[in-house]
């Protein structure tokens, strides 16, 4: 696969466009565009993520892993048993973006769930991102989404970052003021912050952002 940009640079403010190609081989074949990775293991730790994309993947790891961990990996995988009552399915959509070297980046919030493990209950969202390399999918709260947002700002202020600022100014307006856990409320939540990170993946210059907040 190869990724052909609309530009030969990349600009902050302009939304890199490209479109895949199965005519070449420059995409790592292990990368997880190419590997289909269960979804259950999303639900699982990043370091277990890892260990069973490098696993199952197909990758010539020679000494990386000792056998045991390898049969702690593949009971885990025979014996898994997703509760459907835990996560909600929300259908988002996977945004894409080449940045050139560092390769394809992918973006969406896949489930929501409620968390009871805390006082008072709040609601959790699982942004799944995509690299060259892993598949990372990470449970995060609104508070989440707000450190995440002023942290790119503020360490960003020589970027535009318009449809970003756009976005975030809506949910504020849009959101009520209190705790709401009504699933129909959730729902549009996540498809709102959603779309702040389709924003963010759009108009930042450094991928390595992302990679901090969301492995």
């Amino acid at each position: 696969m190869t990724f052909f940009e609309s530009n030969t640079t990349t600009k902050s403010y302009d939304w890199d466009f490209f479109y895949i190609s199965s005519t070449s081989g420059d995409l790592n074949k292990y990368s997880p565009f190419c590997v289909k990775i269960p979804e259950w293991v999303s639900f699982e730790s990043v370091e277990f993520q890892i260990l069973w994309q490098d696993i199952y993947s197909g990758r010539d790891l020679k000494d990386k892993y000792n056998n045991i961990t390898k049969k702690n990996i593949i009971s885990k995988a025979s014996q898994s048993n997703l509760s459907e009552s835990k996560y909600t399915k929300f259908s988002g959509i996977m945004v894409l973006r080449s940045f050139k070297k560092g390769g394809a980046f992918g973006i969406q919030i896949t489930h929501f769930r409620i968390n009871k493990d805390n006082i008072p209950n709040f609601a959790e969202y699982l942004v799944k991102l995509k690299t060259n390399k892993y598949e990372y999918s990470t449970w995060k709260r609104y508070t989440d989404f707000y450190n995440i947002y002023s942290d790119i700002i503020l360490n960003n202020p020589n970027l535009l970052m318009k449809s970003t600022k756009s976005t975030w100014r809506f949910i504020q307006i849009w959101k009520s003021w209190f705790r709401n856990l009504k699933t129909s409320y959730i729902k549009k939540k996540a498809y709102l912050l959603e779309c702040l990170l389709h924003d963010i993946l759009y108009e930042i210059n450094n991928p390595e952002q992302l990679i901090n907040y969301f492995t």
